[in-house]
C-alpha cells in the first residue's frame, strides 16, 4: 500500500528514483519555494519540464490563483505542444489556439485572466 507522499512524488517524478535527492543537490530556483515549501518538489519539477514559470526569475509566487490562460498553457506544454503553440504565437493566444485544435476546450466555459473554477479546470483535465 502507498502513502499519498509516495503516490504524489511518483506521479511528479514518473517513478524516477533518485529525483528528490538530485533536486536537493541542485538547490532552490525560486526564493519564494524554498526546500521546505510543501510543494517544492512538484513546482521545481514542473519548472524544469518548462510546463510552468516563476512570475520572475527568483520569484514563484505559489499561492497566487491561476488564471485559465495559465491553466490551459500549464496543459498544452505537459502534453508536449509548446513548440506548436510558441509556433501559433505564444502565451496565451498561441496555446488557446493549441488548445482548441486539440479540442481540450469542450465544455468549459470561460478562459481568461481571471481565476479558473474548480469546474472548467476538472473539464481541461
Amino acid at each position: 500500500m502507498n502513502c499519498k507522499e509516495e503516490v504524489a512524488e511518483h506521479f511528479a517524478f514518473g517513478g524516477a528514483k533518485g529525483q528528490r535527492a538530485r533536486l536537493e543537490n541542485e538547490g532552490i530556483i525560486f526564493e519564494d519555494v524554498d526546500e521546505d515549501h510543501w510543494a517544492f518538489y512538484p513546482i521545481t519539477t514542473a519548472y524544469r519540464a518548462g510546463i510552468v514559470q516563476g512570475v520572475s526569475a527568483t520569484h514563484f509566487s505559489p499561492d497566487t490563483e491561476v488564471t485559465g490562460e495559465q491553466a490551459v498553457k500549464m496543459i498544452v506544454a505537459f502534453l508536449g505542444y509548446t513548440v506548436k503553440a510558441e509556433a501559433l504565437g505564444g502565451y496565451p493566444a498561441g496555446y488557446l489556439a493549441c488548445a482548441m485544435q486539440l479540442e481540450l476546450l469542450k465544455g468549459v466555459k470561460e478562459i481568461g485572466s481571471n481565476p479558473i473554477t474548480r469546474g472548467d479546470m476538472a473539464r481541461l483535465v
